[in-house]
Formats: C-alpha cells, structure tokens, sequence
C-alpha cells in the first residue's frame, strides 16, 4: 500500500482557515527559539500539517512525537482524520506551554498510522543578550 505523501509540516506561530475562502492562512513559521534562561516554556505554537493519500486510503492516524536533544521523547494524542474530496487531510495543533529543559535540536516527528513519516527540527540557544526580556519569555 502506498504510503500518504507530506506537502507542509511546520512549526509556526498560528494557522487559521478563513471561513469565506476555505484558505489556512499560515503566520510566524519558525525553527529556532532563543531564550534567557533554561528551564523555559514557550507559551504558544501552532503544528501545521497536510497530507494527500493514495486513493484507496479514506483516513488516518496522526499524533506528534517530540525528542529532546538529550533523547527524551514525549508524545501527543494520537487522532484520526478522514480525507476530503481529492485525499487532502489539514491538520492543526495548538501546542500550548511546550516545555524547553534545555539548548539543542528538538526533533518533532509526525506519526502517520504508526509510522515517523516527517522530521522538523527546533534549534533552542540559549542568548545572554536577552537581558532586557521579562523572565519566562522565549523569542523567535
């Protein structure tokens, strides 16, 4: 069996579908977090991701998985999506006070029934220069 083939898998600040048009309007892509201090905690980001399937496939299962750079791994929920008409499958998730321990590549991996289909790297670096940022914030 064929397998779904990616056409975006990002890490961004928001994606949202406009209501008149049915375009998802995609802001703030990033692959890269300065912060002050670690442990930090990146209060807001939004995973974009969208698929075709083959013909035969009417759905999937699709979570996120992220590895720290020192080989921890976390995993989302896992959800199923079915295709819309020409085997399209959006999805968005909202990853709501992600957790930095510490400076590195984060790998996200999305899991397509099972599978690590994509890699997305986020580079954490640590920048002394961001004194005059309020505790707790991280910028990108």
């Amino acid at each position: 069996m064929e397998s779904p083939r990616l056409q975006a898998f990002l890490i961004c600040d928001d994606a949202l579908r406009d209501k008149t048009s049915g375009k998802v309007q995609i802001t703030g892509v990033f692959d890269h977090i300065a912060v002050k201090e670690l442990p930090a905690v990146h209060r807001h980001a939004t995973v974009y991701v969208r698929l075709v399937l083959p013909q035969e496939m009417q759905g999937v299962e699709m979570g996120l998985a992220i590895v720290t750079p020192s080989g921890k791994r976390a995993t989302t929920e896992t959800h199923s999506y079915n295709a819309s008409p020409g085997g399209i499958v959006e999805s968005t998730s909202n990853l709501n006070e992600l957790h930095l321990p510490e400076t590195g590549t984060y790998r996200f991996e999305l899991v397509v029934n099972g599978k690590t289909l994509a890699e997305y790297g986020l580079d954490v670096v640590r920048n002394a220069a961001l004194a005059a940022v309020p505790d707790g914030v991280t910028v990108h």
